[in-house]
């Protein structure tokens, strides 16, 4: 017990001061004693190795004092003048130099009043106040940083108790603040916030509110996927709870405001037609789905839902630009909205497509009066430049909940209106009937059974034979598609429309094209002269760079020379968009030696500039026309001017449909080059074709062909 401060008298006394040694020694503190009398300083061994000192040797008090820090030293002075105990923390300049910081406590001892001795402890805590430092920086900075942060963070305690939030809380919740604070209840921060109207959606009554706080505290209780929730003020929160490890409540309150806006923005966007301003598809599939949910929810609401579009209005963009389409489809949408109601809904559902909901109508008179005033405003004539455009409306109309009582069956129902509307001929409205969607469905059944048969190879041509006018001599056939499904028939009338609307013609097209070459091969191959054969192209085989190819290989599989082939287009071809890539097919066609003919002449809009460009070999004056001609040989200006033209310009004429004398008698008259039709002879098959050229003598038919 050398180092010890003092020396004990009495055997006990010095066993329980080597155990205090021990310990101190142990826990690293030292001690340290000073006699008043002397100025005598004694320390411990871990009081030495504190302050760097070797040996054994003992400071003197003003060497001891000395190794304080001078900022350190007055508050040293001081505790030992005050006669009273001291504990501080103070820094300390070791005799190696070192800055460490110490505890030293200590107390003056008394012997019969007197003070005779300062003895007091010493330990580093240069670790301890760092590690305190570094901590409270930490949380100084993470502070700093939860203030900072544009998320609101509140934590709670196991026992739902306060512990913590930072200032963004407030800022998010101002009307808060009188009832935050630390130790504040769960319970009691809602409470206070429900009293202060910051939930809106918490109701009016007391019961709606205590229903909502329950719903509120359970949900912050079990955190689970984050919630939204709006504020009185508008504004949207993004909840979130996590239970962190050791059983506290985290909760974050993120300010979605102006997220949630550009998703309405978003929405509406995406339910906005740019063109006309106007709704789209996405608005009035959403906007029937609410009439669906209304009746479900036993709150039904009639309602009239009208799909329209515009006739003839492919020629419009073809005639006067894609620029007038546009405007037309704008001058639509502003003439719909300004007769409609606020509770009517007018969207443009793509191309020329439109459609009308109208709710609380609920009769098929109520919709007729209302397609009258839509025809009075829509079809009023517009102008635009020096032209004038006539708009015509198709028109389909489907009630609910009596034509269907869903969002896509309702749909449905209005478009299938609209196309029998459209097969009506055009300006007509039609409304719903199960017989329409019977005769739909046929069709959907049709072109199955007709996607199967092209595949198979299933079809056929039959030829009908094509004759000069003024000797009647044999000059080819127009190849003609025939299909019987299950041993029946299927009328070209409706099997070719089929073919159109599902994408079918193409693969039609070309079956037809490669059974018409063969049968031309075969009629040659038995010492026959067949002519000419004529083949219908649709426009989509034209659209196809790889057409003219298709055609060649076809010629040269069936070694059927080119000026054999005779390639009939009609006249919306002619006014297709694609136009010049369609003349560009056809120049690649004419240069391989097939001919062109114009079929359906003067039925549609083609312009004479049309016939020199798509360089047409032949026209056909459409069938009408020569029925016009009539049994008696009636005048038909339109066939005399057709021909007059034709010839006008170099081309031939062929006349389709003559079924009489005096239909015959006409054509020769006016010089029209061939003819076709019942008369002549109808449509055969290839061994009644073989049959037929038999009777042909130095190129003239002997008899009329017969099927």
């Amino acid at each position: 017990m050398s180092g010890a401060p003092w020396t004990p008298d009495r055997p006990g006394e010095r066993l329980a001061a080597e155990l205090i040694e021990d310990a101190l020694l142990t826990a690293g503190i030292g001690t340290w004693s000073v006699d008043l009398a002397n100025q005598s300083v004694r320390w411990s061994a871990v009081t030495r190795t504190l302050h760097d000192m070797e040996g054994a040797r003992h400071p003197s008090l003003a060497e001891a004092l000395a190794f304080y820090a001078p900022e350190a030293r007055p508050r040293i002075a001081s505790a030992i003048a005050s006669g009273k105990p001291w504990d501080l923390e103070l820094p300390l300049i070791t005799a190696r130099g070192r800055r460490i910081w110490v505890r030293t406590s200590g107390r003056i001892l008394q012997a019969g009043g007197v003070p005779t001795h300062l003895v007091g402890t010493i330990a580093d805590v240069t670790e301890r106040r760092a590690e305190i430092s570094r901590r409270t920086m930490a949380e100084t900075l993470l502070r700093e940083v939860m203030d900072a942060s544009p998320i609101a963070v509140i934590a709670y305690d196991q026992d739902e108790r306060v512990i913590f939030f930072n200032s963004t809380y407030h800022q998010i919740f101002p009307r808060m603040q009188g009832g935050m604070r630390l130790g504040a209840s769960l319970e009691e921060v809602v409470r206070h916030g429900l009293a202060q109207g910051q939930y809106p959606d918490a109701g009016d009554t007391e019961a709606s509110r205590e229903a909502w706080l329950a719903q509120y505290l359970a949900a912050h209780r079990t955190p689970g996927p984050s919630r939204q929730l709006m504020l009185a003020d508008g504004r949207w929160l993004q909840l979130r709870e996590r239970r962190s490890p050791s059983g506290h409540l985290v909760c974050t309150r993120t300010d979605i405001t102006r997220l949630k806006a550009a998703e309405e923005e978003a929405k509406r966007l995406s339910e906005l037609d740019p063109l006309t301003r106007l709704g789209n598809r996405a608005l009035l599939f959403r906007r029937l789905a609410g009439l669906v949910q209304g009746r479900r929810q036993g709150d039904p609401e009639a309602a009239c839902l009208l799909i329209f579009d515009l006739d003839h209005f492919k020629a419009t963009n073809d005639t006067l630009g894609h620029p007038a389409g546009d405007a037309l489809l704008q001058e639509i949408a502003s003439r719909g909205l300004q007769m409609l109601r606020r509770e009517d809904s007018f969207v443009r559902l793509g191309g020329d497509e439109f459609a009308i909901l109208l709710p609380g109508i609920t009769s098929a008179g109520q919709a007729l009066s209302f397609i009258g005033q839509l025809r009075a405003r829509m079809e009023a004539p517009l102008a635009y430049g020096t032209a004038t455009i006539m708009p015509s409306l198709s028109i389909g109309v489907a009630l609910f909940p009596g034509d269907a009582g869903d969002t896509d069956a309702l749909f449905r129902s209005a478009d299938t209106a609209l196309y029998h509307a459209k097969r009506m001929g055009r300006h007509c409205h039609s409304f719903f009937d199960r017989s329409i969607a019977a005769a739909l469905e046929r069709k959907a059944e049709l072109a199955e059974q007709l996607r199967r048969a092209i595949a198979r190879d299933e079809l056929s041509v039959a030829l009908q034979p094509q004759l000069r006018v003024r000797d009647g001599a044999h000059l080819g056939f127009e190849a003609l598609a025939r299909w019987s499904e299950d041993a029946a028939p299927v009328p070209p009338s409706e099997f070719i429309p089929v073919a159109e609307e599902m994408g079918l013609i193409a693969p039609l097209g070309a079956l037809v094209l490669r059974q018409a070459l063969a049968a031309v091969r075969h009629l040659l191959d038995l010492g026959l002269e067949p002519g000419r054969i004529a083949v219908n192209v649709a426009t989509a085989q034209l659209l196809s760079e790889d057409f003219p190819r298709q055609v060649r290989e076809a010629l040269e599989r069936q070694q059927v020379p080119a000026h054999r082939l005779e390639l009939e287009l009609t006249e919306t071809t002619l006014l297709d968009r694609s136009a010049e890539r369609i003349v560009h097919v056809l120049r690649a066609l004419k240069a391989l030696g097939v001919s062109v003919a114009l079929d359906d002449f003067g039925t549609g809009y083609a312009s004479l500039s049309h016939l020199t460009q798509f360089q047409v070999d032949r026209l056909k004056i459409d069938r009408r026309f020569v029925r016009d001609i009539g049994e008696f040989g009636a005048p038909s200006p339109i066939a005399r001017t057709v021909i007059g033209l034709a010839h006008g310009l170099g081309l031939e004429v062929v006349a389709e449909g003559v079924e009489n004398e005096a239909q015959r008698r006409y054509l020769t008259e006016h010089n029209c080059d061939i003819m076709q039709g019942y008369l002549v002879g109808r449509p055969l098959t290839l061994a009644a074709a073989a049959r037929y050229l038999g009777t042909v003598r130095g190129g003239r038919v002997v008899q009329a062909a017969a099927s």
